[in-house]
């Protein structure tokens, strides 16, 4: 991943995660999905490695678990056009990460139902954003990186939308993080 760099001037990242603790989520991952699993590209497949690797989600005792929060309903789209701003790229979709203590989202990629139509769309960028302040326990990895102890509002443009990376939090206190996709300017 790139550094680009850090957007703690442009947003108050501690006033939305105060705000996003106020609300319910709209998604909790991987069972509790918005969409039927087999109508999303991949899916079928990433639960089988899954399932094969002995990884278990929450309910089954396991640790696979997260929160996601959408602009205009946990949080303010002004924060998403802000970061399209800073970016220099439009968004086809933004979304905060929670995950709690002890849990982890396992080793995976973001997968859609819309694939098809997203590898149609040139110049598309990927990016997160740390909008925590550093706290131990908070790791974030990709394919051959990990990130953690981050300065608060730090971005990084992934070298593919498409990606494989994992999160976990083996700290005290729950990890937030911005996701962004969307076309280049």
């Amino acid at each position: 991943m790139k550094y680009i760099g850090n957007t703690g001037d442009l947003i108050n990242w501690d006033s939305v995660i105060e705000d996003l603790k106020k609300s319910k989520p709209a998604h909790t991952g991987p069972n509790n999905s918005v969409l039927d699993p087999l109508e999303i590209v991949g899916m079928e497949d990433l639960m089988n490695k899954w399932q094969n690797a002995g990884v278990k989600t929450v309910e089954e005792g396991g640790t696979n678990r997260w929160d996601m929060f959408f602009p205009g309903q946990q949080f303010d789209n002004e924060i998403v056009s802000k970061f399209c701003d800073f970016v220099k790229a439009d968004a086809i979709a933004a979304w905060i990460a929670r995950i709690t203590p002890g849990n982890m989202a396992h080793w995976h990629w973001d997968t859609s139902s819309h694939e098809n139509e997203f590898d149609q769309i040139p110049n598309m960028v990927r990016y997160c954003c740390f909008i925590m302040k550093s706290q131990p326990g908070h790791v974030f990895m990709t394919e051959d990186a990990a990130y953690c102890n981050q300065e608060q509002g730090s971005v990084y443009q992934w070298p593919s939308r498409t990606m494989w990376h994992g999160g976990l939090n083996c700290g005290m206190t729950e990890k937030y993080m911005f996701h962004f996709f969307g076309p280049a300017r």
